[in-house]
């Protein structure tokens, strides 16, 4: 799949505060399950940009909000695709990985944001 069919599917479309991204290796991660695993890179991306969160947040969580250098903030979706050579199992693998950061991510911006857990 083209990136630039992706921007055709995409919900919202990348705009001003949303971005859509390919390949962007996720360096700054700061999550518990990211132990002796390498750096998360999904195929496809979507995110706010870092900019649209309250500062207070963005300096309270630091790579918790922002796993790249990029001025993207967690991804609130991530596509991991395979051809089928290269096998549906190592995708669900990697995302479940992503998915993983992603979940700490937005639980730690929540409590950040003063929610209650159960607002979850």
């Amino acid at each position: 799949m083209q990136l630039t069919t992706w921007y055709e599917l995409a919900k919202p479309p990348p705009g001003k505060g949303y971005l859509c991204d390919a390949n962007l290796e996720w360096t700054e991660v700061d999550a518990p399950v990211t132990g002796r695993i390498g750096n998360a890179k999904p195929d496809i991306t979507e995110s706010y940009r870092l900019r649209k969160y309250p500062q207070q947040s963005i300096d309270d969580l630091g790579a918790t909000l922002a796993p790249t250098s990029y001025t993207m903030a967690i991804p609130t979706f991530a596509v991991e695709a395979k051809s089928i050579e290269k096998g549906i199992m190592k995708a669900e693998l990697q995302y479940a990985y992503y998915g993983a950061i992603m979940v700490d991510a937005a639980r730690r911006t929540h409590e950040s944001l003063s929610s209650e857990l159960g607002s979850f």
